[in-house]
C-alpha cells in the first residue's frame, strides 16, 4: 500500500514554524552573564584555543578556529582522539581548551578531559543540556538552551548545531568589534578569492587612464562629439574645462532621451546645454567594491561609468561597471 505524500508546502510551513520556535526560545533563555564570562576567558587567552568535538560538533568548532585564524586570532582544532596518543605533546600551559558537544556527554571528550586539564590554563566546555559529565569536568560551562532538535525523532543534531554556530558566530563578531579590527587588517589575511577582491582591489587597479578617457570641451556641438561616443565606446562623455577639472558627464542614455524630445534643435546644442553638472564622482584610492555599491544605490537610475577625480577635481581616469564585473567584484 502507497503512502500518501504530504504537500511540501504544509511540510515547510510546519518545519519553520518550528524552528523558529527553537530559536526564539534560545534567545529568551540564553544566559548573558555565562555568554560574557565564556568571552573573557577566550578573549584574554595568551596562547592558543584549542578547540575539540565529535561528530557534527567536530565541523562547528573546525569552522570556529578558521573564522577566529581569520581574524588574527590563534586557534586550532584538536582530535580528541589523537590527543590521547601524541598530539598532547603540543599543547601549552597558557593554552584555553574549549570542547563542544550537543549532550556533554560524549565519551572522547570526557576520556580526554583528566588528562589535558593539567596542561592547559581552563578547560571551557558548549553544551547543551545542564548536569553533563563534561560540565562536571570543565571549568566553565556555557550551556546553549534547546528546545528540540528539527530533525522529527529529536536526535539528529540540526537545531542544536545551528545554535552552536549561532553562539559562535556572536563570540567571534565580539572579538572582532572589541579589537578594534578594521577592512584593512581583515584584508591582510583574506588575500585571494572575492573577500581579498573586495578588500585589495581599488578603483586605481581597475580605471581607464589618461587617453583613454572620452574628454570633451563644453562648447563641443552635440552633434560633433557623436564620434567620440563611438571611438572611445565608454557609453559616456566626460565633460571638462581647459585644466581639465570636471564640469559635467554625458551618457549615451542621455543622448536618448535628447534625441526622444521634438522641441530640440539637435544642431545647435552644445554639451554645455544637455550635460549633467556636478555628477557623482570616485576617487582613485576607494576600494572598487565600494564604488560598486554606491553606483547601484542610486534610486530609478543605473549609474555604468563614474569619472575619477583628484583633490583639485580635475579627472585622472574613469571607472566603468563592466570593468567592476569583470574583476569579479559583482558577485552577492
Amino acid at each position: 500500500m502507497e503512502t500518501e505524500l504530504k504537500p511540501i508546502t504544509s511540510i515547510f510551513e510546519h518545519l519553520i514554524a518550528r524552528q523558529k520556535s527553537s530559536l526564539h526560545n534560545f534567545y529568551e533563555q540564553l544566559d548573558i552573564e555565562e555568554l560574557e564570562a565564556f568571552y573573557n576567558e577566550i578573549a584574554g587567552c595568551k596562547g592558543n584555543l584549542l578547540f575539540s568535538g565529535v561528530g557534527k560538533s567536530a565541523l562547528i568548532a573546525k569552522r570556529f578556529v578558521q573564522m577566529l585564524l581569520s581574524i588574527g586570532v590563534q586557534a586550532r582544532f584538536l582530535s580528541a582522539t589523537d590527543a590521547l596518543h601524541g598530539d598532547l605533546g603540543a599543547v601549552e600551559t597558557r593554552d584555553i581548551f574549549i570542547a563542544l558537544s550537543k549532550s556533554g556527554e560524549t565519551d572522547e571528550l570526557i576520556a580526554l578531559l583528566p588528562y589535558i586539564k593539567g596542561r592547559v590554563k581552563k578547560c571551557l566546555c558548549m553544551v547543551c543540556y545542564a548536569e553533563s559529565q563534561l560540565e562536571r569536568l570543565s571549568d566553565l560551562t556555557l550551556r546553549l538552551p534547546l528546545n528540540e532538535e528539527l530533525c522529527p525523532f529529536n536526535l539528529a543534531p540540526t537545531t542544536s548545531s545551528a545554535l552552536q554556530m549561532l553562539t559562535a558566530d556572536a563570540l567571534i563578531v565580539a572579538l572582532m568589534e572589541q579589537r578594534g579590527l578594521t577592512k584593512e587588517i581583515y584584508a591582510e589575511n583574506h588575500p585571494a578569492g572575492l573577500i581579498g577582491k573586495r578588500l585589495f582591489i581599488r578603483v586605481e587597479d581597475l580605471m581607464l587612464k589618461q587617453g583613454e578617457i572620452p574628454l570633451i570641451r563644453p562648447d563641443v556641438r552635440l552633434l560633433d562629439s557623436l564620434e567620440l561616443f563611438t571611438g572611445k565606446q565608454c557609453g559616456c562623455l566626460v565633460v571638462v574645462d581647459e585644466n581639465q577639472k570636471l564640469l559635467g558627464i554625458y551618457t549615451d542614455g542621455d543622448l536618448r532621451r535628447t534625441l526622444q524630445k521634438s522641441s530640440v534643435d539637435i544642431e545647435h546644442l552644445c554639451l554645455s546645454d544637455v550635460m549633467v553638472k556636478g555628477p557623482k564622482v570616485a576617487r582613485a584610492h576607494e576600494l572598487a567594491y565600494d564604488v560598486l555599491r554606491r553606483m547601484q544605490k542610486v534610486k530609478n537610475a543605473y549609474i555604468t561609468e563614474l569619472p575619477v577625480v583628484d583633490d583639485e577635481g580635475c579627472v585622472i581616469g574613469l571607472i566603468r561597471l563592466h570593468h567592476i564585473a569583470q574583476a569579479g567584484l559583482c558577485a552577492q
